[in-house]
């Protein structure tokens, strides 16, 4: 009987450090794609954030124009007006599924790196 414990024990044993290594390789791949992942959709929300603002550039040429033909005693042909801005529908569409993505990918990031650190002490 003592012997049969013995070969559990051991047995058991194998199969859990077996488990806790899987889990281990399993988590270190998962962490390297979600760093990745990460990375370049932060990169396309940089861009893509822009979208969501008035161009400032466009802002200031408009405005530019404005104070040379009022200095000029002529009247502007454009007026600025900042509440004309739109934001499109398809960019408030496409930063709300980047944001979303990049929330799960930093959470899977966690998930993962929790996992790492139980299968450590286990």
């Amino acid at each position: 009987s003592t012997q049969m414990w013995k070969l559990y024990a051991t047995e058991s044993d194998k199969y859990d450090r077996a488990l806790v290594s899987n889990w281990k390789s399993n988590t270190d791949s998962m962490l390297i794609f979600t760093g990745l992942f990460s990375a370049i959709v932060s990169a396309f929300l940089i861009e893509t954030y822009k979208t969501l603002q008035p161009d400032t550039g466009t802002q200031t040429t408009l405005l530019l124009s404005q104070l040379i033909a009022q200095s000029d005693g002529r009247p502007s042909s454009s007026s600025f007006d900042p509440l004309q801005f739109s934001v499109p529908a398809s960019a408030i569409r496409v930063n709300i599924l980047m944001f979303i993505s990049l929330f799960f990918s930093v959470t899977s990031a966690l998930v993962s790196t929790l996992v790492q650190q139980w299968a450590r002490d286990y």
